[in-house]
């Protein structure tokens, strides 16, 4: 009996140690002005070891939670690899994950735009 129970928790060890990687991540913003600093967390199961980050905007990373700068307007897609020893791997990319927008144009005009006092002006 004693060697069976032995069998069994060395399989749920050997099970437990081969989970399937299966990669997942949040930012801590999602969409701002430019420039807008986003943290990424990995939120990744199945053991990673290591991590590949492109976050979209040429910032390439290996840490487990990168952050970066994003300074142009636009959508920018994040791809997350991870990796498990020499073999395991699974890419996660969400498009169109992180939206920039640029700083507003200030557009307006008046009229008349000269004239006595006192004055009715339409903007």
């Amino acid at each position: 009996m004693w060697k069976h129970s032995l069998v069994c928790l060395l399989l749920l060890v050997a099970s437990a140690s081969q989970a399937q990687l299966s990669p997942d991540f949040s930012a801590d913003v999602l969409s701002g002005c430019a420039p807008i600093r986003v943290l990424f967390t990995d939120l990744s199961t199945g053991g990673a070891d290591r991590w590949q980050w492109d976050l979209g905007n040429g910032v390439l990373s290996t840490q487990q939670n990168p952050s970066t700068t994003y300074f142009t307007p636009g959508t920018y897609n994040v791809r997350l690899t991870i990796y498990r020893g020499t073999t395991d791997s699974a890419v996660l990319t969400r498009n169109a994950y992180i939206t920039v927008f640029g700083l507003p144009q200030v557009n307006f005009g008046a009229s008349p735009r000269f004239g006595c006092l006192p004055l009715r002006v339409a903007f």
